[in-house]
C-alpha cells in the first residue's frame, strides 16, 4: 500500500507541474520571450544613446551596435549581451576600459564579433588580450589606443594558431 501511495503522490505532482507549464497565460513560448528580451535590450540601449540594427550575414542574423562616443558601463555591456549575436561593435571614442573588455570576454560577447572599433580609447595591451577567442574577428580598429605593435603581433599569431578561429587573419589598424 505504501508503494502505491508514493506512486500516486508522484503522479499527482507531475500533473501539477505539467499543468503549471502549460498555462495559456504564461506569456508565450521561449522564442517569443527571447525576441521580447532582444527588443527590450535594443530599446534600453537606444535610451542610452546607442544605435542598433540587425543585419543578415552568411551564417544568419546578428546585431550591429554603435556605442561611439558613449560612456561605457558594465550595465551597458550587459544590455548589449542581451541582444544575442553581435557581429559589429563600434566603441570608438568611448570610455571603454581593459576591465570592460574582460567583462565582454567573460560574457562571451567577443566570440562572434566580425568587426570591432576601439579607436581613440584608453585600451591597452591587456585589453587586447581579452579579445582572444574571437573566432570571426576580421577587422579591428585600434587607432589612437595604447596598444603596442608587439601586442598586435602576439594577438595575430595567437589567432592564426587557434584551431577554433574561423577567420585566421585579422586586419588590424593601429
Amino acid at each position: 500500500m505504501h508503494v502505491g501511495r508514493t506512486k500516486l503522490f508522484a503522479l499527482a505532482g507531475a500533473i501539477v507541474v505539467a499543468l503549471a507549464g502549460c498555462s495559456k497565460n504564461d506569456g508565450g513560448n521561449d522564442y517569443d520571450r527571447m525576441m521580447e528580451q532582444k527588443q527590450g535590450a535594443a530599446t534600453s540601449l537606444a535610451g542610452s544613446g546607442a544605435k542598433t540594427h540587425e543585419k543578415q550575414y552568411t551564417l544568419g542574423k546578428a546585431w550591429v551596435v554603435e556605442l561611439r562616443g558613449l560612456t561605457i558601463t558594465d550595465g551597458l555591456i550587459q544590455e548589449v549581451k542581451k541582444l544575442g549575436n553581435v557581429a559589429e561593435l563600434d566603441m570608438g571614442r568611448s570610455t571603454v576600459t581593459d576591465d570592460q573588455l574582460k567583462l565582454m570576454h567573460e560574457l562571451g560577447l567577443h566570440t562572434l564579433l566580425v568587426k570591432l572599433d576601439l579607436s581613440q580609447t584608453a585600451v591597452t595591451d591587456t585589453g587586447l588580450g581579452h579579445l582572444e577567442g574571437s573566432i570571426f574577428l576580421a577587422e579591428l580598429n585600434l587607432t589612437g589606443t595604447k596598444v603596442t605593435s608587439a601586442a598586435v603581433q602576439r594577438f595575430k599569431k595567437t589567432r592564426e594558431a587557434d584551431p577554433k578561429s574561423k577567420v585566421k587573419v585579422t586586419n588590424v589598424k593601429l
